[in-house]
């Protein structure tokens, strides 16, 4: 296990910032999704219980708040995903494509089609 993630580094090497920043952008929005749990305990125990308009519009607010941003992290990770994936299939592509090149037609003789 241990080889074949130092193999799948050596792909990542190229594209692992973008990787990163996409992971960062999903933690980020998860963050925000239970931030948005707990305001939503605190509008319903501090604000419609108590019947404090003002808290339930402010607490809704900043929920809004949060919610825009949870969606714009994840288009943003949504984005930074593709050009993550196709970086590495890329590479995947490039890799494989020069490995067969190394074969001799013995070799192609021997292994099938697929």
């Amino acid at each position: 296990m241990i080889k074949s993630m130092r193999r799948m580094y050596g792909v990542y090497r190229r594209y692992r910032g973008r990787l990163i920043l996409s992971q960062i952008m999903v933690l980020i929005s998860a963050a925000a999704t239970i931030a948005i749990a707990s305001l939503n305990q605190r509008l319903v125990n501090e604000g419609i219980e108590m019947n404090n308009f003002e808290m339930v519009v402010n607490t809704g607010l900043w929920m809004l708040l949060l919610a825009l941003v949870s969606g714009i992290c994840l288009g943003i990770a949504a984005y930074i995903s593709v050009f993550f994936s196709q970086g590495i299939g890329y590479v995947i592509r490039t890799l494989l494509y020069e490995k067969i090149q190394t074969f001799s037609f013995a070799n192609f003789d021997r292994f099938p089609t697929s």
